[in-house]
């Protein structure tokens, strides 16, 4: 039995030791390569908002022009919005007209940078400010006086606003895009009105809302300044690592005592 025992340790001593290898694992958090940002201007996209001028077709009381345009720097985008408006309520009771000019100016942030065709979808931020004018006609009953026509006037109104925006455009050909722009628009102020209180703000909506929410709906032209390639989307890249603790490790040699 002792022969047996020796005769088992002696093979022990000549077994190799397995070798110890490390099993590569994938690191929980993935890295994005870094992309090269390109902030020159490569574009200008002027255009005309297209409701308005729906408006003013057919309505005799309303008028509304307004352009858009916007650079790109890289992914981000700076807006400006032009317009006048016109407006003229008549009825029995009274006559009432308001115009003046408003202009937004902002930035957008394009969510697809990676497109082929340059579609973006976006979200914007805006400052917004009017300058106008309005006017109300209207004839009271006075117990001394019968009946009188008054008038009150506001000359040189001026308002600002903030608006939050979202958005698309979509090339429909060559360098021609239509887009949409939903608005919300806060923290409205408005200066220099007498006794008459103003019914609209030209680019904003009611006066007597302290927020308002809008649409537009834009055509718009690619004017490009040069040749600017659209971006790759970089691909997500998986760091490895050993694992400190060896999947497979030797038995030590004189272990031999658990083969019994």
């Amino acid at each position: 039995m002792l022969a047996v025992c020796q005769f088992a340790y002696a093979q022990e001593e000549k077994l190799p030791a397995k070798e110890t290898t490390a099993t590569p694992k994938t690191d929980s958090k993935d890295s994005k390569p870094k992309v090269e940002r390109d902030f020159k201007p490569s574009a200008v996209n002027v255009g005309m908002e297209a409701i308005g001028l729906g408006r003013t077709a057919i309505s005799s009381g309303f008028t509304q022009l307004e352009a858009q345009a916007d650079i790109d720097f890289d992914r981000y985008f700076f807006v400006v919005d032009l317009g006048h408006e016109r407006n003229s309520i008549a009825n029995d009771e009274f006559n009432y007209s308001n115009k003046g000019n408003y202009i937004r100016m902002g930035v957008q942030v394009n969510m697809m940078p990676y497109n082929p065709d340059r579609n973006f979808f976006f979200f914007g931020f805006r400052y917004a400010r009017s300058n106008f004018s309005d006017e109300i006609q209207y004839t009271g009953d006075f117990d001394k006086w019968g009946q009188k026509s008054i008038s009150l006037a506001n000359n040189g109104v001026s308002a600002r606003w903030y608006e939050m925006t979202m958005g698309l455009k979509v090339k429909v050909f060559e360098r021609l895009y239509f887009g949409y722009t939903l608005r919300y628009k806060i923290g409205k102020k408005m200066t220099g009105f007498d006794e008459l209180t103003p019914r609209n703000i030209p680019g904003f909506g009611r006066a007597d809302k302290n927020s308002n929410a809008g649409f537009n709906y834009y055509l718009l032209y690619n004017i490009p300044f040069r040749n600017k390639p659209i971006p790759k989307k970089p691909k997500r890249v998986f760091r490895e690592r050993s694992d400190s603790t060896p999947s497979n490790q030797s038995l030590p040699s004189n272990s031999f005592q658990n083969r019994f």
